[in-house]
């Protein structure tokens, strides 16, 4: 269980499984609705938006994660090229 969380708390992985998701859903739910929305189209289509976006925009989400570790990273190893440059200057 430990695996598969840490597996998705990994933003890159994340990126990459909700936008092959998101991807999927756009190219199923068209088909979907006209096999399956005949009765209730409205309704169908509805819930087959509200899984498209829920993927799109925790793909969005995973984006900005990315860029922040990036920029904490890049913060930390200027951090560090400070200190040894200066190391008696207080942190």
């Amino acid at each position: 269980m430990r695996k598969v969380r840490d597996k998705f708390a990994d933003p890159e992985f994340a990126k990459k499984f909700h936008g092959h998701l998101t991807v999927l859903w756009l190219v199923v739910s068209v088909p979907l609705a006209l096999a399956f929305g005949k009765q209730v189209i409205f309704v169908t289509w509805l819930s087959l938006y509200a899984i498209v976006v829920a993927h799109w925009s925790s793909w969005q989400a995973t984006r900005t994660e990315i860029k922040q570790a990036g920029a904490d990273k890049k913060i930390r190893e200027d951090h560090e090229r400070l200190k040894k440059l200066d190391p008696d200057r207080p942190e």
